[in-house]
């Protein structure tokens, strides 16, 4: 924010600087980009709207920095930040909501809601063009959309272990530029730029990823976990904000990415949580067990005789 407003030559996109011209006067602050600075602002405002309490004492610069956060945010003007930080703190807010369910029933609830939210998406999308057009944004996801119908023919050469680690630049930007004169840093999808790197073996490794968070989830919840009215909604909006984050953005591989860092950190947390609640669970059976084998047992009359 404070290279924004006072260093507006470093902060703001220029004409003559780095990136697409079109985003001459959005803020970027410390970063190369507008979306950059949208999607780390997601997190912290995730992180100092919601959590922040637990941690920072300091009720006057919890709300200071929310405060900037938030412009940062909306200076921005980055529509996936915006719209992944209103999910992540919605999702952390259900989340906490359902905890005070019965352990029985929360896997059922929690696979009800992301039943009924998919549903509710199929049928938005009809509708999409529309809230594009209110917003003052183009209905093809500012050119991702092309951007995706271009790369996906060329990385279905290559399906089945695609064509290397950090292999955009060689792969697919020549052939790219030379079709369309643009230049891109990355395919704009990080499910995109995974399959062109690693074809669908990367693909179903990802999947398995993903699916094995999910599956530490629900078993916490199902079980008593320490701290997890602060550890679970925290975990899994992070895990919703990096699913949606990279539906139009390539985080998953990027270099020095904060959803990288802060997802491996999400995942550290459920899975540590459940090492020590399975332990914790063998601990309680095992001391029932010794505490059931030193009573000593009531021998019938009939049988003494």
């Amino acid at each position: 924010m404070i290279f924004s407003l006072f260093l507006p030559s470093f902060g703001v996109h220029q004409p003559g600087g780095w990136g697409e011209p079109r985003w001459v006067g959005y803020w970027r602050g410390i970063y190369t980009h507008k979306n950059s600075l949208g999607n780390t602002a997601s997190f912290a405002l995730l992180m100092f709207a919601i959590f922040s309490k637990y941690v920072v004492k300091s009720t006057v610069f919890r709300r200071v920095t929310l405060i900037a956060v938030g412009m940062c945010l909306f200076g921005a003007a980055s529509s996936t930040g915006l719209i992944v930080a209103l999910v992540m703190v919605a999702t952390s807010i259900g989340f906490s909501l359902l905890l005070n369910a019965r352990r029985g029933t929360r896997p059922l609830i929690l696979g009800s809601a992301f039943f009924f939210i998919v549903l509710a998406v199929v049928a938005a999308i009809p509708t999409l063009s529309v809230v594009f057009e209110l917003l003052g944004k183009e209905p093809n996801l500012t050119g991702r959309v092309p951007i995706w119908s271009t790369l996906l023919p060329w990385a279905l050469e290559r399906p089945l272990l695609g064509f290397g680690f950090s292999s955009f630049e060689q792969a697919m930007l020549p052939r790219y530029f030379a079709l369309t004169g643009e230049k891109l840093v990355n395919a704009h999808s990080g499910y995109l730029e995974t399959f062109i790197s690693f074809g669908y073996l990367g693909l179903a490794i990802l999947a398995a990823v993903l699916i094995s968070f999910v599956r530490n989830v629900v078993y916490l919840l199902q079980r008593q976990s320490p701290y997890e009215r602060l550890l679970l909604p925290f975990a899994v909006a992070i895990y919703v904000g990096v699913l949606c984050s990279n539906i139009t953005e390539s985080f998953f591989l990027a270099y020095s990415s904060i959803h990288g860092v802060i997802f491996a950190i999400a995942y550290i947390l459920v899975a540590v949580s459940r090492s020590a609640t399975t332990a914790s669970v063998v601990q309680r059976a095992s001391h029932t067990k010794s505490l059931q084998l030193a009573v000593p047992q009531q021998v019938p009359i009939s049988a003494r005789k």
